[in-house]
């Protein structure tokens, strides 16, 4: 503590805790001889349980733990803190028989020069940590170091210097040096050179400590002892000057915290626990003061343990606690009050500082101030008036002269260096004065072209406050047409979609009509396949009912006279066949006006009709055979009348049905034309709606159109050129009736041969009335299957969707005025900004060389700002 007066504080680091570890030590032969129980537990590294609480700390060491747990954890982290500059203590507190020397100091300390600190394990944290500074200081390859220990004691609230060999030495008394740092007067710092010197020091402090045997421990320590390491180290700073680098460690070993009753102590030894309690008491305020925020007068000076560790405790050193306590329940109480006292330490707060490094000029005149101390000594000795030292005390003394006088000599060498070297420097200031004086002259001329650039720059600046006057409302109309521009494109979309709504639909229709004119080419296929297949059997049945007239022209005209007698009743078939005939021309007619396949009756009509020729002509070649069946005849022709007019009622009924059906379809078909109408015009209303759009699928639509036309009338032509094709048939097929009935009107006299097979053949003609009734049947049947097909296939337009309706798009209601002309917007500015511009005051700091220098940057300014 002594060396503290010369450790002066900088560099302020940041407030740190109080480092607190707490070590359980394992149970003694006593204890387990009684079989004690456990009074804590420990749960963790960081937390340790008693039966009442739970206490967190920086660490908790279990009773199996070794001493290089401890010293590595607590310890080894430090010596490098020291060696940097810092001043760093560890003491440890508790009951007493818990540990706290075991810890501090460890086994025989005679014995640690044989052994390796790593691998000793009943060496304690200061004989480790004087090995541990010198393997640091061999690794910092460090030639010019100092390592100094001091060892004292406090025995009954005096301090006592363990190193001294004198046992009736004087108490030492503690002072505050002029900077308020702990100073204790006649303190011996012995200067070691390596951890055997230390581990000596040691040795003799421990034999010259206090010690007695109480209940609780046979050799308790009874006194607190602080044992002291100071380094100091040489080292050049970054201008090259050699300064002094010193840190401490100090390593504290309380006495023991116990109950008297329990401890047994009487008398004297009562009086001791007494003084020992009180230095622990005035710890503990100490330490509850530093915890508490209200931050009160901390009582450091009533105890001489507070004011020694005052630093350590608030102050600017680090600083750890290790607190041993016993497993046993037996010192339950103890252990409780050693854990709440860690616990209320762990919140104190250092601020550690690194020592101020003292300089060659400063150890210079302190050594200068010791020399002549010496020697005043030595006068005073030579004269009687002093005092008498040892030969080794007065061999060490002249050493230190010698070492003393050389290190002034080389001092004085450095000092007629450092008078060379003032006297270049005063001519190197002469210099610099010149270059000032020049400076200065560049200065003013600097200043005038500030004052040209101030002027320039108000200029300037005016002109930038207009341009941003005029960007402003430039930026304001732009941001209106930005609004009206985002309107106009939201109805753009809006007419997009309808567009593309309108085109499916479009195209929806255009495919429903291409399908309904291929399935009209269909059925128009089919039925002009239909009428091409009846012309061909009515072809072969002419050529058939030809071929049976020639045969029988001759037969007739051999039995024309026989034939004679019926040209009567010839002439009422003749009328009654011409009465067919003119029914035949009224259906012709309907078949016209419908435009249907019915043509294929007629030639079937024809066909019956040349039969009967046929049979007229058999019927007069056999005409003396029919006189004498004249009856049967008679009946015959009755019967055949009434077929026939049953035949022909059918065909009319048939014909009526056909019409009807007819008629539906035409009403259909005028029913699609009435809604393909009304969709035309809805499709013309939306075409003027957006008709400059669709200009294009318009004409596409007229020309599908027109090609519809152009095929409806086509179909028209082919259907009247078969009309025509008809009548012509049916002419000619009455004109060869007529001859027919003149032919057989004048072979009317036929033989009863000819009669009989005029009967075999109307037996025949009618068989073939029936097959022929059954072929009219099932051409009714195909034409009503044409006509189901015709309205089955028939797509109506289908509808792709409903047609978008008109919707009102949210136009801008205005278009935006714009930006006022730039001559305008200028005289505006001027108007309300000309006062301030008057006034404003410009504050500059202008770098520049020359006036021509700032056209360039005013340029670019204004180039930036308009941009």
């Amino acid at each position: 503590m002594a060396g503290q007066s010369n450790n002066q504080k900088k560099k302020l680091g940041g407030c740190q805790n109080i480092k607190v570890v707490v070590r359980v030590r394992p149970f003694d032969e006593k204890e387990s001889r009684g079989r004690s129980r456990m009074a804590v537990n420990c749960i963790s590294p960081r937390e340790i349980q008693t039966k009442d609480k739970k206490y967190y700390y920086d660490r908790v060491f279990q009773p199996d733990c070794n001493q290089l747990d401890i010293y590595s954890y607590v310890v080894e982290p430090m010596i490098n803190d020291v060696l940097a500059g810092y001043n760093c203590t560890v003491f440890a507190y508790g009951q007493t028989g818990t540990g706290k020397t075991h810890t501090m100091t460890g086994g025989d300390p005679s014995s640690l020069s044989s052994l390796d600190w790593r691998r000793d394990e009943k060496a304690g944290c200061i004989p480790r940590a004087a090995a541990n500074i010198f393997d640091e200081i061999a690794s910092m390859k460090v030639n010019d170091y100092n390592v100094r220990v001091s060892f004292l004691e406090l025995y009954n609230e005096e301090v006592r210097d363990l190193l001294n060999p004198d046992e009736r030495q004087p108490p030492l008394n503690i002072f505050n040096d002029n900077k308020g740092a702990v100073f204790i007067q006649n303190l011996n710092e012995k200067n070691v050179f390596n951890s055997n010197d230390i581990y000596a020091l040691l040795q003799q402090g421990t034999l010259r400590r206090q010690t007695a045997s109480t209940l609780m421990n046979n050799h308790s320590s009874r006194s607190h002892t602080v044992f002291t390491i100071t380094v100091h180290i040489k080292e050049a700073d970054l201008s090259g000057e050699e300064v002094l680098k010193t840190g401490k460690i100090n390593l504290v070993d309380l006495a023991g915290s116990e109950n008297i009753a329990k401890s047994g102590a009487k008398d004297k030894r009562a009086l001791e626990l007494a003084n020992i309690n009180r230095s622990l008491l005035t710890l503990g305020r100490v330490i509850q003061t530093l915890t508490d925020k209200n931050n009160r007068h901390v009582p450091y000076r009533d105890s001489k343990l507070t004011r020694i560790l005052q630093d350590s405790l608030g102050g600017h050193t680090k600083t750890c606690i290790i607190a041993t306590v016993s497993p046993a329940y037996s010192s339950y109480e103890e252990t409780q009050s050693t854990l709440e006292y860690a616990m209320r330490a762990r919140d104190i707060k250092n601020t550690p500082m690194v020592n101020e490094k003292v300089t060659r000029v400063q150890m210079f005149k302190e050594m200068t101030t010791e020399i002549e101390k010496l020697k005043r000594d030595l006068e005073a000795a030579r004269l009687g008036e002093g005092f008498f030292l040892p030969q080794e005390r007065w061999d060490e003394i002249q050493n230190q002269l010698h070492v003393n006088s050389n290190s002034l000599t080389m001092k004085n060498e450095i000092i007629d260096g450092m008078k060379k070297r003032l006297a270049d420097l005063e001519v190197i200031q002469e210099i610099k004065s010149r270059d000032y004086e020049e400076a200065m002259k560049n200065c003013k001329n600097k200043e005038k072209i500030i004052h040209k650039a101030t002027a320039l720059l108000k200029e300037h600046r005016e002109s930038l406050q207009q341009e941003k006057y005029v960007s402003k409302h430039y930026f304001q109309a732009v941001q209106e047409e930005n609004t009206q521009a985002k309107c106009l494109l939201q109805a753009t979309d809006t007419l997009t979609k309808s567009h593309d709504v309108l085109q499916r639909k479009l195209e929806d229709q255009y495919f429903n009509s291409y399908s309904n004119e291929r399935l009209m080419q269909e059925k128009c296929r089919s039925l002009q396949e239909t009428i091409v297949s009846g012309r061909e059997q009515l072809d072969k049945m002419s050529l058939t009912s030809q071929s049976a007239v020639t045969n029988q022209m001759a037969v007739l005209e051999e039995s024309a006279r026989a034939c004679h007698q019926e040209v009567e009743r010839c002439a009422a078939w003749k009328n009654e066949i011409e009465y067919v005939a003119n029914n035949m021309n009224g259906v012709s007619e309907v078949i016209e006006r419908t435009g249907w396949s019915g043509m294929d009756n007629v030639k079937g009509t024809q066909s019956c009709v040349n039969e009967v020729m046929g049979l007229v002509d058999k019927g007069c070649k056999n005409f003396e055979k029919y006189t004498r069946h004249a009856k049967q005849m008679n009946k015959v022709r009755s019967r055949f009348r009434d077929m026939l007019h049953k035949q022909i009622q059918h065909k009319r009924q048939q014909i009526k049905l056909l019409e009807q059906e007819v008629e539906e379809m035409v009403e259909t078909l005028d029913t699609i034309d009435r809604e393909t109408n009304t969709f035309i015009i809805e499709e013309e209303e939306e075409k003027n709606i957006i008709k400059q759009d669709f200009t294009s699928i318009t004409t596409v639509l007229e020309n599908t159109r027109v090609d519809l036309v152009a095929q409806t009338e086509s179909l028209e032509e082919n259907f009247e050129n078969i009309t025509r094709n008809n009548n012509k048939v049916k002419s000619r097929l009455t004109e060869l009736i007529n001859e027919k009935i003149d032919t057989e009107t004048a072979h009317l006299n036929l033989n009863q041969t000819q009669i009989d097979t005029m009967k075999q053949m109307i037996a025949s003609t009618e068989k073939s009335l029936e097959i022929h009734i059954s072929e009219q049947k099932s051409l009714l049947e195909t034409t009503e299957e044409i006509g189901k097909d015709l309205l089955e296939g028939w797509t109506p337009v289908i509808r792709a969707g409903d047609t978008p309706n008109k919707i009102s798009l949210n136009y801008p209601k205005r278009v935006g005025d714009g930006a006022l002309p730039r001559d305008v917007l200028i005289k505006k500015f001027k108007e309300e900004f000309d006062e301030d511009i008057e006034n404003e005051s410009f504050h500059l700091n202008v770098s520049t060389n020359t006036e021509e220098h700032l056209s360039p940057q005013k340029s670019n300014e204004y180039s930036d700002t308009a941009t």
